[in-house]
């Protein structure tokens, strides 16, 4: 117990006193420099809140994918779903 004591003690003793950064990260994001490509049919495009990688974003795929899927179904065409899962990723 006694060699833990002193060995905190030593440990903390040796350390720097550093100053506080005052200053806060921007808060601006940055911008892209290049588009995303198009997923999806041109009469169903895939929105841009559907490929962030947040909650709302997650909503965002799975709504849309559902609408990929009645589209395969109403068409019998499963392209799109093909390209969509080709064009996955995490």
């Amino acid at each position: 117990m006694a060699g833990v004591l002193v060995g905190t003690a030593l440990l903390t003793g040796c350390s720097e006193k550093q100053e506080a950064n005052h200053t806060l990260p921007s808060s601006s994001a940055a911008e892209t420099s290049e588009a995303l490509p198009e997923i999806g049919p041109p009469e169903l495009p895939m929105p841009a809140e559907a490929r962030e990688k947040t909650a709302d974003g997650a909503e965002a795929f799975t709504r849309y994918y559902v609408e990929i899927y009645n589209h395969a179904l109403r068409t019998l065409d499963t392209t799109w779903m093909r390209d969509l899962s080709l064009s996955f990723n995490p």
